[in-house]
């Protein structure tokens, strides 16, 4: 039975085009291959959500689906519009790009977007692979709220050391395109299942020519993979879907040195939420205290204790605002820290011990978040 498209971006079916669009946002970045790699499962999920995020934002074939269901998308692929999945990835072009798709959906979606891979050695092909490199990289919150410095390595393609770059063997030595005859692009029909288009072709990168004698190192590529490490500072309170970029360290195709794009994704914490600039937790806080009205210390995730005061007379599950004490950022403003409490109530003591205990400041003395119920 196919999967219902509402389902699979877990939106309801009146959901807005800015929520469909956020919902698939969170799903690909999660399910995204450059993170689950040999993950099949994940695979398919993304595969899944990014064909019901294609329909959903199309107002037309949502209209269709919401009718007629996958049958009416079927039958619209029937008469000519086909499901093509090229609007999604320039939609979302912060985190789509790059190489990371090559080889991803199986002559389907690499052909699309050029990333297929030459047979015969064309310099075009070289040519039409994006010399930027596109990664997605999760850190915690905490590095998030303070900033940090990471290192990763990632595959990165550097011009060819024993032809330079050419593809070739030798200077001259180029011929027709076999696949395509000269043309530079084929067309095909229900490509990968999904497809119906004309596309660029792989053999030749839509040049036309292929080299006679590939170079015996790189096979015609024009270029070597490696996989170098690199630092990556981090500011304080980047916030998650945000890109950072490295100039010339993406890959080196020709003349040209591409720049590495970095998009940050934050974990859930166990302790805390964040919502942009904004921090929520709780903490537990002795009831008596509580309703006398109390200052603490509170143990920020910053690594900062800072002085909470509790107003008398606060009650369970009341919030308390600490403004300006949320994500600090060195280029915006700082966000608020939110505290939800909760209330301590020790067992064995009467109020007179416990009134005696608040003076001395004995019942407690520092705040700290407790963990959150995990969803």
């Amino acid at each position: 039975m196919e999967e219902d498209y509402y389902a699979l971006l877990g939106v309801a079916k009146n959901a807005s085009d800015s929520e469909i669009k956020k919902a698939y946002r969170k799903i690909a970045i999660k399910y995204h291959p450059d993170k689950n790699q040999g993950n099949a499962a994940a695979e398919d999920t993304f595969k899944k959500a990014t064909e019901a995020y294609e329909v959903l934002s199309n107002s037309e074939k949502r209209n269709i689906y919401d009718k007629y269901g996958h049958a009416g998308i079927k039958g619209a692929a029937q008469g000519g519009s086909a499901q093509d999945f090229s609007g999604v990835f320039r939609e979302f072009s912060d985190i789509f790009g790059g190489s990371s798709f090559e080889g991803f959906f199986s002559g389907g979606f690499d052909e699309l977007f050029g990333f297929g891979r030459s047979r015969s050695g064309g310099r075009g092909q070289r040519e039409s692979q994006s010399a930027d490199v596109h990664l997605i990289l999760t850190i915690s919150l905490e590095e998030s709220v303070k900033g940090t410095e990471k290192e990763f390595s990632f595959s990165r393609k550097i011009r060819c050391s024993r032809c330079e770059g050419t593809g070739s063997e030798a200077k001259q030595g180029r011929t027709t395109c076999p696949t395509c005859g000269g043309r530079g692009s084929v067309s095909r029909s229900n490509l990968g299942g999904f497809f119906s288009i004309s596309s660029t072709c792989s053999s030749c990168g839509g040049t036309g020519e292929v080299i006679r004698n590939p170079c015996r190192l790189c096979k015609g590529q024009g270029f070597e993979s490696r996989k170098p490490k690199i630092k990556l500072k981090i500011p304080r309170g980047i916030n998650a879907n945000e890109t950072l970029s490295l100039a010339s360290q993406g890959n080196e195709l020709g003349n040209r040195k591409g720049t590495l794009y970095v998009t940050i994704d934050i974990a859930e914490d166990q302790y805390y939420v964040r919502d942009g600039k904004n921090l929520y937790t709780t903490v537990s806080v002795d009831w008596l205290n509580a309703y006398q009205g109390a200052s603490y210390v509170f143990s920020h995730i910053d690594g900062r204790d800072i002085p909470i005061d509790i107003p008398p007379r606060t009650e369970y599950g009341d919030r308390i605002k600490i403004s300006r004490e949320g994500v600090r950022s060195d280029s915006s403003y700082s966000g608020d820290l939110y505290l939800h409490i909760m209330l301590l109530h020790p067992k064995g003591l009467d109020k007179r011990v416990l009134e005696q205990l608040a003076m001395q400041g004995g019942v407690q003395k520092k705040l700290k978040p407790i963990r959150r119920q995990q969803r």
